[in-house]
């Protein structure tokens, strides 16, 4: 019902010429990724005239909701590619469809880590670090490609753990067998 109700509004917002703003449409392209409607955000995405770095990370983001981190890391790489400067939702959205790929294929581990490091990286340089949203999504990440050392060290540098993070430390832990350190 919520998806014909969007559907609904975005047909009124078309009809009066709104649907491509980045406001509105940005919404639209929420809604249809909140609702699952994959097909119809990605027809929202392509339609926008000019796309800012809120359209960019709700796509990411739908993709990686809906299961589809290979389109999100693609479209990582378009943001890249068309000079998108990241922000915090860019990075943990990235760093989330990195996970959702390690969950669906183990075959291609080093390049998720080794986008996932890219990140952090840049995270650092631009003073994101201590993040608790991109910590915690680095620390999951990490836990899930085994690195515990580099998990230890994001839970270590973060300037505030919240119980989100002490959470995802945890649960790393409990992932790995090391209920001694849990």
């Amino acid at each position: 019902m919520s998806l014909e109700i969007g559907r609904a509004l975005h047909k009124d917002a078309k009809q009066k010429g709104l649907d491509s703003g980045t406001f509105v449409g940005g919404s639209i392209l929420h809604m249809y990724g909140k609702c699952g409607s994959i097909d119809d955000a990605e027809d929202v995405f392509v339609a926008l005239p000019q796309r800012d770095v809120v359209s960019w990370n709700v796509m990411v983001s739908a993709y990686v909701d809906q299961g589809h981190g290979d389109k999100a890391l693609h479209l990582y790489k378009k943001m890249l590619e068309a000079s998108i400067v990241l922000d915090e939702r860019s990075i943990v959205s990235t760093l989330q469809a990195c996970v959702v790929c390690l969950e669906n294929n183990e075959e291609h581990r080093s390049m998720y880590i080794e986008i996932g490091q890219n990140l952090h990286s840049n995270a650092c340089r631009d003073g994101l670090s201590s993040n608790s949203f991109i910590g915690n999504t680095l620390i999951n990440l990490y836990g899930k490609c085994q690195y515990i050392l580099d998990a230890e060290h994001v839970f270590g540098t973060l300037s505030k753990c919240n119980v989100a993070t002490w959470n995802v430390m945890l649960s790393t832990y409990l992932e790995l067998g090391r209920e001694d350190q849990c």
